[in-house]
């Protein structure tokens, strides 16, 4: 008796794996973003920091715990996450709208991405004097001999470390949406598509 999963059966495992994963851990992050209601401001975070793109990341990662935009996007983070295991849970069972809903939660998880991205640069600039500032703390506070970035160069290291994160993010879900749309049949009885 061969127990050895068929080939058209391997593919699908892969994409609900991916889709139960990418949907736990977006619903873990976006629950725990919406979550948080107050944060205590660390102290002296120039002083604390050891390099200037530390003590910069911190306070952006500070400044951006407390802006408008974190509890609503860690809600729509949460809905599509939901999606996306819906949508790996409609994959796994075979049912004909399986891959309409997981199409559409890694659409819907790829605009989310993009936004997210915005908003971080838009707020690195809106602290973008700040953030030349503690460069400037932490140098003098180094010694002037330390110092091998001017707070510019720190500048577009963090703004480069969003870019670097969107990227990442962009290309994993258009990496499983590729997926989904090679390998998941619209109606599954019919195998995958033909490559």
């Amino acid at each position: 008796m061969n127990t050895t999963p068929s080939p058209t059966s391997l593919p699908r495992i892969g994409i609900v794996v991916w889709l139960l994963l990418l949907g736990t851990c977006g619903l873990t992050r976006g629950v725990s973003e919406y979550s948080v209601t107050a944060i205590e401001p660390p102290p002296s975070i120039e002083a604390a920091q050891p390099s200037a793109f530390a003590a910069g990341a911190s306070h952006l990662a500070y400044a951006w715990m407390m802006s408008e935009w974190r509890r609503p996007l860690g809600l729509l983070a949460a809905l599509i996450s939901l999606l996306l295991i819906w949508g790996g849970i409609r994959v796994a069972r075979k049912s004909p709208d399986g891959r309409w809903w997981a199409s559409q939660a890694l659409l819907a998880k790829l605009a989310l991405v993009t936004m997210e991205f915005g908003l971080q640069m838009r707020l690195a600039f809106a602290e973008k004097d700040t953030l030349y500032a503690l460069a400037r703390a932490v140098a003098e506070q180094s010694g002037a001999g330390s110092a091998k970035l001017s707070p510019a160069q720190h500048f577009g290291l963090i703004c480069a470390s969003f870019a670097l994160s969107f990227a990442i993010g962009v290309a994993i879900f258009s990496y499983v949406l590729w997926r989904v749309r090679q390998e998941v049949p619209v109606h599954p009885d019919k195998g995958p598509r033909p490559t």
